[in-house]
């Protein structure tokens, strides 16, 4: 049986997962596994651009790889 604080830890990977998935617009979440463990999520955000109105259409924000040590921009 696991014990209150390890279940909300073990929680940790699927709330970031959760979070990765409402921040993005377009684009994917990666989750690497190493020894049946999630070690890491990657959330990487494409720009799109309305191809009806041209280079000056309106473009999507796009923050790259989420680095929970690099603030967000």
């Amino acid at each position: 049986m696991t014990t209150p604080a390890a279940s909300s830890f073990a929680d940790l990977p699927l709330e970031e997962i959760a979070r990765a998935v409402r921040q993005i617009r377009y684009g994917s979440v990666e989750i690497v596994i190493h020894d049946s463990r999630i070690v890491q999520i990657e959330r990487r955000e494409k720009v799109r651009f309305d191809k009806s109105t041209g280079s000056n259409g309106t473009a999507h924000h796009a923050h790259g790889c989420h680095d929970p040590h690099r603030p967000e921009r």
